[in-house]
């Protein structure tokens, strides 16, 4: 009698070490994915921010080139004149017919006298940080109150062209003085700041 070996079917499907290989191998692959997109996305931040900080030295070109001036003060503090002196004297090349004494920040209009109490003090609080917003915003058709607009005219009000369009959603005032600091997409919480 002849005996033959008994043969067993080979096993269909992968072995546990073969399973563990693959997984290890496939979450190595998943790890350097997630590090390449983590990078690629910072790369798109940047450029982003390179973008936007490009275009804000555009328009700060083009008021130079349109209003025939040099860049427009940043309200440093190492400057000698008042901050009011500074846009006074940077406005008189630009506007010959403003009104200094009408265009100055206003407080809330009081409807009951349908007037608004300037308060040409509060140029004194500007900051480097606001000077974007302050310069690049635009300016008023009317040509004594290039700044503020018609002295009974809400600030808020007031029809403007502006030089580069600030995205709303990251205006903030954060120190309540009325200008506003702009901030960038991604990152920093710190403003954009202007030093010419």
């Amino acid at each position: 009698m002849r005996m033959y070996p008994i043969r067993r079917p080979k096993p269909v499907g992968f072995t546990l070490v073969e399973l563990l290989v693959v997984i290890t191998i496939i979450g190595v692959l998943i790890a350097l994915l997630v590090v390449a997109l983590g990078a690629a996305r910072t790369r798109v931040q940047q450029a982003s921010v390179i973008t936007e900080i490009s275009g804000v030295g555009q328009a700060l070109r083009s008021l130079t080139t349109q209003y025939s001036v040099d860049y427009p003060p940043d309200f440093s503090v190492n400057v000698p004149l008042t901050k009011q002196q500074q846009i006074n004297r940077y406005l008189a090349r630009m506007f010959r017919n403003r009104n200094p004494l009408t265009d100055v920040p206003r407080g809330n209009v009081d409807t009951s006298r349908m007037r608004a109490e300037p308060q040409p003090e509060l140029f004194e609080l500007l900051d480097p940080a606001e000077s974007l917003w302050f310069w690049l915003r635009g300016f008023s058709t009317d040509p004594q109150n290039p700044l503020f607009g018609p002295p009974l005219t809400a600030p808020d009000l007031v029809e403007r062209t502006p030089l580069f369009e600030f995205d709303k959603s990251r205006l903030m005032d954060l120190d309540g003085d009325g200008f506003m600091e702009y901030y960038p997409r991604y990152g920093s919480q710190q403003p954009y700041i202007y030093y010419a």
